[in-house]
């Protein structure tokens, strides 16, 4: 439950209050990375308070703030450097990857410190349920839209992946599409319509049943959707066993 209330608040700071003018700048200058850092140390710290005791919510916040600094900082100095598509997925997954191991650093050297909202959401199963499925939508949306756009740039080379790495694509009917399609899917696992996600890649291949003909584009599409679909199942079947 705490640890789901972590992982909110760093996909909320990191792709959400975090603009992807500020995502690309960052990494051109380090002002940029510090204050980003400052806002997902106010995020922390807002969130921290209702959970832990104000020492350790404080601390808490700091150890997330600095460590987010240092990696946002060093991955910046590795994209100037490498910029192909393959190599810019590679960094955003390593990149997530380490903020995670933080924030379960964190998790495990503050449990004994949960104090009034933090107690109560620890032992509520309606709250934890609650926090868990309102996560699993913060990160269906602008996270995978762009873990699923920078996976489909280092398979099929494209080019916008090294143009800004951490931007979501344009808001367009296809991006659009995406994320309602991971939604969707996610809601149907939770209810248990398991079979009924075959019914959503249907309507989605029904509407580009024409540029389907396109060799090009139908590989694309295919690694598009299957992408899309595989982050929403195992998300949502992850989020069913939990609940």
């Amino acid at each position: 439950m705490i640890p789901t209330c972590l992982l909110a608040a760093h996909l909320l700071a990191d792709f959400y209050v975090q603009t992807d003018r500020m995502a690309r700048r960052k990494r051109k200058k380090a002002a940029w990375g510090l204050i980003h850092a400052g806002v997902v140390l106010v995020v922390f710290l807002a969130v921290c308070f209702m959970l832990y005791r104000p020492g350790t919510a404080v601390l808490a916040a700091l150890a997330v703030g600095g460590t987010h600094l240092i990696i946002d900082l060093v991955r910046a100095a590795w994209d100037r450097k490498h910029a192909k598509p393959i190599q810019r997925l590679a960094s955003f997954v390593t990149d997530q990857l380490l903020h995670g191991g933080v924030l379960a650093a964190v998790w495990l050297m503050a449990r004994p410190f949960l104090c009034g909202l933090g107690l109560r959401l620890a032992c509520s199963q309606t709250a934890r349920a609650a926090v868990l499925i309102l996560t699993l939508l913060i990160a269906l949306c602008k996270p995978a839209s762009i873990l699923v756009r920078l996976t489909l740039d280092a398979v099929a080379g494209g080019t916008q992946a090294a143009e800004k790495p951490d931007a979501v694509p344009d808001a367009n009917a296809g991006t659009v599409i995406g994320i309602l399609e991971r939604i969707i899917t996610a809601v149907l696992i939770l209810c248990g319509q398991y079979s009924a996600v075959g019914l959503v890649l249907t309507a989605k291949s029904v509407a580009r049943f024409k540029q389907l003909e396109d060799r090009d584009f139908a590989e694309k599409y295919l690694i598009g959707t299957l992408t899309s679909l595989a982050l929403a199942l195992i998300a949502a079947v992850a989020v069913k066993h939990v609940i």
